[in-house]
């Protein structure tokens, strides 16, 4: 469905939630088979052979199997989690056709209720499976980490233009499958002509959504050259920073003010795998205390940042 007033980035997480719903089915047929092969165990029944139900059922496996690893094929192709879905699907009918099979078979040998013991075990699989598969099919819609080699091609392809210094603060929002936006901010040097780096990020933002099929706006930040009096104060941060293990990195780093008292301004990176056991505010009060006990000319404006990729 395309993009409306009141969905201006599209429907495309539609096809998450409907992959979740045959996810549901999935769970609740394998919950059922459960039920229904312990009532054999404890209820067994005789099988009767029959030839042409066996042939059917015989064949029917391999056109579901066959469904299945096309669905699978399409959907890992197009990245459509509601195909990957429709692949389990009709996996777990290859299983529970096997059991019944098995069973025809079985009950040619031996009186032992095999087939409630088999479908048993091919309950278990199927609920594993389905609760995977509501995992895998939950975690686009919760908002998990972008693809690795994707955060890596981004943040090496904006480096790749002439004047981009470096990159930071990159998020990355999926709105479906074939539908996904990303923002970056770029490092440029502060004395450059603001028409031609106009001119430079336009091209990278057109060539770099086009190449990787995403949708890319870059922020530019001008920065100085870190020389003479800000090199002094970048490197008297850098110390304080390097005491906490939480804190990732620092960046737009820049001093604002002329005579006693001057501004520190910078962005603090926090690492999301370790706990700070510290508010953002409690943070910025630490750190501005200990740049105090250093330079009580130095007054501190910091900004938490986390990383999103």
């Amino acid at each position: 469905m395309p993009a409306d007033k009141e969905h201006p980035f599209g429907h495309g997480r539609l096809e998450y939630l409907s992959a979740l719903i045959v996810a549901f089915m999935v769970m609740l047929v394998g919950l059922q088979f459960i039920k229904t092969s312990f009532n054999k165990i404890v209820n067994p029944e005789p099988v009767i052979f029959d030839f042409i139900p066996f042939i059917l059922l015989f064949v029917s496996i391999f056109l579901k199997l066959w469904l299945s690893k096309f669905n699978k094929y399409v959907g890992d192709k197009i990245n459509s989690s509601a195909l990957k879905a429709a692949s389990v699907d009709a996996l777990g009918d290859v299983f529970t056709t096997s059991c019944v099979v098995l069973s025809f078979l079985a009950s040619k040998f031996t009186a032992l209720p095999i087939d409630g013991y088999v479908g048993l075990a091919v309950a278990i699989f199927i609920v594993y499976s389905g609760f995977n598969l509501v995992k895998d099919t939950i975690n686009p819609l919760l908002g998990e980490a972008p693809d690795p080699e994707l955060v890596k091609s981004i943040e090496e392809k904006v480096l790749s233009y002439e004047n981009i210094l470096g990159t930071h603060d990159l998020i990355v929002h999926n709105y479906g499958p074939g539908k996904c936006m990303a923002s970056i901010h770029a490092e440029i040097p502060s004395d450059i002509s603001v028409v031609a780096i106009h001119e430079i990020i336009d091209k990278a933002e057109r060539e770099i959504s086009a190449e990787l099929k995403i949708y890319l706006v870059i922020h530019i930040d001008p920065v100085c050259n870190i020389e003479g009096e800000v090199k002094e104060a970048y490197d008297e941060i850098q110390k304080v920073i390097d005491e906490y293990d939480f804190i990732e990195s620092i960046h737009d780093f820049r001093v604002v003010g002329e005579g006693k008292i001057k501004n520190l301004i910078f962005d603090v990176v926090l690492d999301v795998t370790k706990d700070s056991h510290l508010s953002n505010e409690a943070l910025i009060d630490l750190i501005s205390e200990r740049v105090k006990k250093i330079h009580p000319c130095y007054n501190c404006v910091i900004t938490i940042d986390k990383h999103y990729v």
